[in-house]
């Protein structure tokens, strides 16, 4: 008997570090493609439903806010949006999170009525990812350093 819970108790050590899941770099590129994606098609709940509850980025903390910064229910067809490149630079997974690094380059159309000129901004972005079972990649914290190619007007950033 006693030999018995022995063999139990080693199979257990053995098996339960095995169930827990790794998590590879191409897990973390696709979560930056939905993300990419959802930002020049979706709304502001798409958007802040790729973030922890707790999440933020520069303009905004917690889901709420994320999605009121990014126009609400409203289609993103219906606010200024961009065509949006990201590439990652690097990528560092420990566990359940992640780091990433790269650039990204937009180029917003019109953003003046009746100005045929479209304005590119680009620049570099961080992402801390946290994995959630239910949900997959989401991100806690976003944040990017960007430059123009003109002034954007009537942005207050």
């Amino acid at each position: 008997m006693k030999l018995l819970k022995i063999i139990s108790s080693l199979l257990l050590i053995l098996l339960v570090p095995s169930c827990k899941k790794t998590h590879s770099k191409s897990e973390i590129e696709a979560a930056l493609q939905r993300y990419n994606t959802t930002m020049m098609n979706g709304n502001g709940n798409d958007i802040a439903s790729l973030f922890t509850p707790d999440g933020e980025t520069e303009f905004a903390q917690g889901r709420t806010w994320i999605k009121r910064v990014n126009g609400g229910d409203r289609a993103r067809s219906s606010v200024p949006h961009c065509t949006q490149i990201m590439t990652s630079r690097s990528i560092d997974i420990i566990a359940d999170s992640a780091y990433q690094t790269g650039t990204f380059h937009c180029t917003y159309p019109q953003l003046e009525w009746g100005s045929p000129d479209s304005v590119g901004v680009h620049g570099d972005f961080k992402i801390y990812w946290i994995w959630y079972k239910k949900y997959g990649w989401l991100i806690k914290k976003y944040k990017s350093q960007f430059t123009t190619d003109k002034p954007l007007k009537g942005f207050d950033y």
